[in-house]
């Protein structure tokens, strides 16, 4: 226990806040004990969570604040709402809960310690194995990962539940006991109270080897995840997967793409029955067909030879005019921004606004086709329906009526990440002409 919570702080940079999920059960209060007993150069404080569901929360809120006074350590309070909706796992609920005022609360400059052990990771196996999950699931938890831009830590993930009760009863501590955790009717306490000692009487070590396998597991999904990201670069462009680059791999890697893929996007995997039928209706659909799958939170389309994700929701821009203070950032809520830049370079597109054309009172603004618009690009001869531009542009239907298209007064002048009109570039012929140029870059969210 204390060499494995050294080597870890240890790694901290010394500007960081350690915070300490501190429930004021054992585990929390035996890894709280310990650091202030330490002479790290950190800051600590302890952050508990009220769920509101037990009689007894108020109390166990008074021990808290007791024991962190005793130890001189601030302790930050937070309340919520932790009583489950129809149909959802009460567990997951309110981790879900917890997890959520967390990130509100913390900043980047925190690092949220948990106390979770070796015997919490192998329940956590465990009840993957009875879900049928993934290497995913069956690598547990992580000893180190992002919650938002917060770093969260496991120091005791590697440390048995016997030797943390015995620096507990040797410090004389005191903790609460939540009666919650006796309910059998919860998964992990049916685990942790019927199936767990009878597997530790026939195999005295099964946590340690339990807990090794998701080791084992873990670095597994680290290869695939490794892998993915080599075959997903193969024809990725601009965050969607190219169908005929994916369809060389095999079954297996393909279907590693996909998961890859959807989590890096931070959607929830579908189940193996809807990968197949991605697989089935996505990517051998015609190369003309426009096929989509909805799923609870994204939604999957084809359009030509790429495949993309997108999440519900992103259908109807609410303001179709945006006024845009020349040198300053346009934030477009949804969509991105538009960044002023002073020089020309990669990916910057550049206007240039002829004095001859233009009194020095003209107005920028950014739009959203709405129908109907003519555009003449630069190298092309004469003006052109938008839509058919859009549409030798392979922009997808969808995407179309969300690409900004810069005015200046009622001018077309650019369609962002497209083409530059011709009217608002600078001919080489009249070099003595003046004029104002306007670079800037697009960045999606």
């Amino acid at each position: 226990m204390n060499s494995n919570i050294q080597s870890l702080i240890q790694k901290i940079p010394q500007e960081k806040t350690l915070w300490v999920a501190y429930s004021g059960g054992v585990d929390s209060h035996a890894l709280l004990h310990f650091l202030s007993q330490q002479s790290f150069p950190h800051k600590i404080r302890a952050v508990h969570v009220n769920h509101g569901l037990s009689q007894f929360a108020a109390s166990w809120t008074q021990h808290c604040q007791k024991v962190c006074d005793d130890l001189y350590i601030p302790l930050t309070v937070v309340c919520v709402d932790a009583r489950a909706p129809k149909g959802k796992s009460p567990e997951e609920y309110a981790r879900e809960q917890r997890y959520d005022v967390l990130k509100k609360l913390l900043t980047s400059q925190d690092v949220l310690l948990l106390a979770h052990h070796q015997d919490d990771q192998s329940e956590t196996l465990l009840l993957q194995l009875c879900r049928g999950g993934g290497l995913p699931g069956l690598a547990a938890m992580s000893e180190e990962k992002k919650l938002g831009e917060i770093t969260l830590l496991r120091p005791l993930l590697f440390s048995a539940r016997e030797e943390i009760l015995n620096y507990a009863h040797c410090h004389q501590l005191n903790w609460i006991e939540d009666d919650s955790n006796e309910n059998v009717s919860f998964n992990r306490n049916y685990l942790r109270h019927k199936i767990f000692p009878l597997l530790k009487a026939r195999w005295p070590s099964i946590s340690r080897m339990l807990s090794r396998t998701a080791s084992h597991c873990s670095d597994a999904q680290q290869l695939l995840n490794e892998l993915a990201e080599m075959d997903f670069a193969q024809g990725n462009q601009d965050g969607t997967v190219s169908i005929s680059g994916i369809l060389k791999l095999s079954k297996l890697r393909c279907m590693n793409v996909l998961r890859y893929w959807i989590r890096k996007k931070k959607f929830l995997l579908p189940s193996e029955i809807q990968l197949h039928e991605i697989v089935k209706t996505l990517l051998l659909s015609r190369r003309d067909a426009m096929p989509e799958i909805i799923l609870p939170n994204f939604v999957l389309r084809r359009y030509r030879d790429d495949l993309y994700l997108l999440p519900l929701g992103k259908n109807k821009i609410e303001e179709n005019v945006f006024c845009w203070e020349e040198g300053q950032t346009l934030l477009l809520p949804g969509y991105g921004k538009l960044i002023p830049k002073k020089e020309k370079e990669l990916f910057v597109q550049r206007l240039f606004i002829s004095k001859s054309r233009f009194d020095k009172n003209y107005k920028l603004t950014v739009r959203f086709r709405e129908g109907g618009e003519r555009f003449h690009p630069a190298g092309r001869l004469g003006s052109h329906p938008l839509k058919k531009l859009l549409q030798e542009w392979g922009v997808p239907p969808w995407e179309r009526s969300h690409i900004p298209l810069v005015y200046v007064n009622d001018a077309l002048a650019c369609v962002v990440g497209k083409a530059v009109s011709i009217h608002f570039m600078k001919n080489e012929n009249k070099p003595e002409e003046e004029g104002t140029y306007i670079d800037f870059l697009f960045e999606r969210e």
